[in-house]
């Protein structure tokens, strides 16, 4: 079966009216490859972005965006995200010191607005820090304000090692996609809160960096300890939302749904103008079966920020799941016009029109988004479309071009190991990429315990491999709320056990919309119940 596959959706703002400040920190660039100076300077370049993010007339692209995107230049700043204003630097050594060289752009009228260098001072990194952010506010023509100053300061440590120990974790963190920098910025974060063992802020960032170590490796002892440190921020400083935040993800991770609601809540409470935790809430809330408060927090943020793509693209995957296509299509549509070189748009609705049945529709959507980035989730999309059509030789290779850009995502795997089957003589790969992907899901179950697709492909997987009893039990454990968007899969499991009365009854209890009986229709393995399920 196929969904949408976004692991870790970014967190984007986007194209606004020229009143409004919309801006883009870009990674500062690093005369030499010292690893000290790069880690400062990402360090720097990601709180630039969280103190701006404070102050209100000005919209900020996180950073998170910005590195997922690998967005170097201006222009692709302006064209991904509508970013009217953009702030370049460069780092270098300097004696003891790293020298900034900050500069404001207008992308726009491509031209430099005004240019400042800076010190930063590991002996003094607090006073370094202010002196950037004030300084990059009034190159803005703005004066910072002190509510924002406070909301900057809050957290500080009193010890400047502590600071600094603390600036490079959260350089490492923010490129945690590279190798090694998870554990980089572990240590980084343990050696803050050995200068200050009253940091709530370095505890945050140590149970961050193990909740991307769990959600990376499936390593539970990982998440174990991204829980301790969290609820021991929370505990050390109660009154910043980030704290909360950070213990939410981890609460929603561990299957723990009411304790994330609450931290959530918390979060939207503290920081009633931030964009994120709301999403978050959402997002428990549908896990929970509670829909209409989801899609209440959904509206809200797209009322909130009309001009955010992001806001659009998860509303649009909302009613996608709820089978709501034509909402679905047009807040996607919505999206796709805010940001027309925006690849994971496309993907969604390329989606969508799989779902409607609108193969050559979802193919070009796919090719569309491949053009403008080559992304493994796109050519595993691309391979589900061309496997409907039961065009199964360009299905396997779609997947193939999926696992050589990411071998990690065990969904590719299974999906491999499904097309496969249908390829003749490809019957001991199909095993082999199935049984992977089988080893693979489980241990992801584990950190991601309120995932229920984890569960459904599990169930899959034993049941295509033949361990039909072990597919049943696992279905067993997913709980009714969360079934329909699961339909396809446990109706398989069924159909499988040779029990095509209970695949049946799934597919009618679930599937409300005709638009999602194309799944069945047009599914190599399901096509035989249609005689059974179709509308009328």
């Amino acid at each position: 079966g196929y969904r949408l596959l976004h692991t870790n959706p970014p967190a984007a703002t986007a194209p606004a009216n020229p009143a409004v400040k919309q801006i883009a920190v870009l990674p500062f660039q690093v005369a030499a490859e010292a690893d000290t100076v790069r880690s400062t300077a990402d360090g720097v370049s990601d709180v630039l972005t969280s103190g701006l993010a404070n102050i209100e007339g000005i919209a900020v692209v996180p950073a998170a965006d910005i590195r997922r995107r690998n967005i170097t230049a201006p222009e692709a700043a302006r064209k991904f995200y509508g970013a009217n204003l953009v702030v370049t630097g460069t780092a270098q050594q300097a004696g003891d010191q790293v020298e900034f060289t900050i500069n404001l752009l207008d992308t726009v009228k491509a031209v430099t607005l005004d240019s400042r260098k800076f010190l930063y001072d590991p002996k003094n990194p607090l006073v370094s820090r202010d002196q950037i952010v004030t300084q990059t506010v009034r190159m803005m023509k703005l004066e910072l304000p002190p509510a924002a100053l406070t909301a900057i300061k809050a957290g500080d440590t009193n010890t400047p090692d502590a600071y600094s120990a603390y600036l490079e974790g959260r350089g490492f963190l923010a490129r945690y996609d590279l190798p090694g920098n998870i554990d980089r910025a572990i240590a980084a974060f343990k050696k803050a809160t050995k200068q200050d063992a009253n940091y709530a802020l370095a505890y945050a960032g140590l149970a961050e960096a193990y909740w991307r170590k769990a959600r990376s490796s499936g390593d539970l002892q990982a998440l174990t300890l991204a829980n301790q440190n969290a609820e021991y921020a929370v505990g050390l400083d109660p009154n910043m939302a980030i704290l909360h935040s950070v213990l939410g993800s981890v609460y929603t991770d561990r299957g723990k749904p009411e304790d994330a609601v609450r931290e959530f809540q918390k979060a939207m409470e503290l920081a009633p103008n931030n964009a994120e935790a709301p999403r978050q809430l959402a997002e428990v809330y549908k896990t929970q079966g509670r829909v209409a408060e989801a899609e209440a927090l959904f509206l809200r943020s797209t009322k909130a920020r009309p001009t955010d793509w992001y806001g659009h693209l998860l509303l649009g995957i909302f009613y996608y799941e709820r089978e709501r296509y034509p909402q679905a299509e047009a807040e996607l549509n919505q999206a796709k016009s805010l940001t027309p070189d925006n690849d994971m748009v496309r993907l969604d609705l390329g989606t969508v029109y799989r779902m409607h049945g609108r193969y050559r529709e979802a193919v070009e959507e796919f090719q569309q988004s491949l053009r403008i980035r080559p992304a493994a989730s796109t050519f595993a999309a691309l391979g589900g479309a061309y496997y409907y059509e039961h065009r199964f030789a360009e299905a396997v290779s779609a997947l193939e071009a999926a696992i050589d850009l990411d071998s990690n995502d065990y969904r590719y795997w299974g999906n491999l190991g499904i097309y496969y089957r249908r390829t003749p003589g490809n019957e001991a790969k199909s095993t082999a990429a199935l049984t992977k992907a089988l080893e693979m899901a489980t241990r992801f179950a584990g950190t991601k315990k309120s995932d229920m697709n984890v569960r459904a492909d599990i169930a899959e997987y034993r049941a295509r491999l033949g361990d039909t009893r072990g597919a049943i039990a696992e279905i067993d454990r997913i709980p009714a709320a969360s079934r329909p968007p699961l339909t396809a899969r446990l109706a398989l499991v069924y159909q499988i056990a040779g029990d095509r009365a209970k695949a049946v009854a799934v597919i009618k209890a679930n599937l409300k919309s005709p638009e999602s009986l194309n799944q069945i229709k047009d599914d190599p393995d399901l096509s035989e119940l249609w005689p059974d399920v179709k509308p009328g």
